[in-house]
């Protein structure tokens, strides 16, 4: 019970520090980011004990991404510059 206990405690932490980094959740437990930082992403899982259970990928095309453009540019993680 307390390896399942720390594994929560892991993806509740990995979670708080995606949205406070400007990550945008687009469903339970999928967050998106709009630069690449596997090699950011990867530094916390290994600190966090957790890394089995995280599956990150990079995608190129994202249907209908202007909602998330809105987002990203409405909590200023993205600028107007930077979709140019």
């Amino acid at each position: 019970m307390i390896y399942l206990e720390n594994i929560i405690r892991g993806k509740n932490r990995l979670r708080k520090i995606l949205v406070r980094s400007g990550f945008v959740k687009v469903q339970e437990s999928v967050y998106v980011y709009p630069f690449k930082c596997v090699d950011e992403v990867d530094r916390i899982l290994d600190h966090s004990g957790i890394s089995h259970y995280v599956l990150i990928m990079e995608s190129k095309v994202i249907r209908n991404e202007e909602l998330l453009i809105k987002k990203f540019v409405d909590s200023k993680v993205l600028s107007p510059c930077d979709l140019k």
